[in-house]
């Protein structure tokens, strides 16, 4: 959210259009901040934050490997620490790429070096993350040599995923052109974190209680 809608703000994407109101604009990037500020206030079980059959098998796939690693308390908690501090890490470097995601096809579309239709450049985009996605998967399986770690269950529900994401990524070209990225990322991309809290909270129950956990 916030790369992309200081790209915009910047007009790196060489938009020229305003966001409107921008005290507005600013008002509701804030607030979306103070959204993630809560989000680290949720502690998560440990013990079920995975289904129990899911981690027997990713752990049976990767031959017991978790076993050494947990071995005590201490070496848990450095597991756990190691492991957050990573996935910050490449959370961060996503949230750094997908927040440009849009600014090659953007530039092209505000320069007139392309298209003037947004849509126009959605079949190029989307087969630049098919290749992308698949090279990726290749190199994984090749330092795997052959034995990646999968977990079957979620490969139907992954393309189903990909189908309505495909949907929601084409709109999201017609929304950077009609209201510019600023105002599109910070509205984009709050309305999933809400969505997804309250399947969360009243659905799979994963948010519950109001306190702190200590």
């Amino acid at each position: 959210m916030l790369m992309g809608w200081a790209t915009g703000m910047a007009h790196l994407d060489r938009n020229s259009a305003s966001p409107g109101l921008a005290w507005l604009n600013v008002t509701g990037v804030a607030l979306a901040l103070l959204a993630l500020a809560l989000y680290t206030l949720i502690r998560p079980d440990a013990a079920n934050d995975r289904p129990a059959a899911m981690r027997d098998e990713l752990l049976l796939q990767a031959g017991g490997a978790g076993a050494g690693v947990l071995g005590g308390a201490g070496g848990e908690t450095r597991a756990r620490r190691s492991r957050r501090l990573s996935g910050l890490l490449m959370a961060v470097l996503s949230g750094v790429l997908y927040g440009n995601n849009f600014t090659p096809p953007n530039l092209l579309l505000n320069t007139g070096r392309g298209p003037s239709n947004a849509l126009d450049y959605v079949f190029s985009h989307f087969c630049g993350i098919y290749f992308a996605s698949t090279v990726y998967m290749l190199a994984y399986c090749c330092y795997k040599r052959s034995t990646p770690v999968l977990y079957p269950r979620v490969i139907l529900p992954g393309f189903l995923s990909g189908l309505m994401w495909a949907a929601a990524q084409t709109a999201w070209f017609v929304a950077n052109a009609s209201l510019s990225v600023a105002v599109a990322f910070p509205l984009i991309t709050s309305g999933p974190g809400i969505v997804s809290s309250l399947w969360g909270v009243f659905v799979f129950q994963e948010i519950t209680g109001r306190q702190v956990s200590k």
